[in-house]
């Protein structure tokens, strides 16, 4: 968690994002720290954070992850956001719980 923070390099911050993948299921600080992520300033950064999340499969990330979806401007950053939510979902665009609300 230590080398996602600002202060270090945007290569080592991605491969800290990317190393959390293979250590994050199962640790608690983890999850709340990628959702932190999505907000970076770096685009690239936001995107890998929203890849893992979606490999984390963690369902409580998938409002974080809805707000990219609809409410950013950069399409890369869109469609990893609505992969990630399929991925959660097994293949469904919207969680569950919002199916009835399109």
């Amino acid at each position: 968690l230590h080398f996602t923070e600002p202060n270090y390099s945007y290569s080592i911050r991605k491969a800290a994002i990317n190393a959390l993948r293979d250590i994050g299921v199962g640790k608690e600080k983890v999850v709340p720290r990628l959702i932190e992520l999505l907000k970076d300033p770096s685009i690239n950064l936001q995107i890998a954070a929203a890849t893992v999340l979606g490999t984390l499969g963690d369902e409580r990330t998938i409002s974080h992850l809805e707000k990219l979806k609809t409410g950013h401007r950069d399409g890369r950053l869109k469609r990893q956001a609505l992969e990630s939510i399929r991925q959660i979902n097994g293949g469904q665009d919207l969680p569950p719980y919002a199916e009835g609300k399109k």
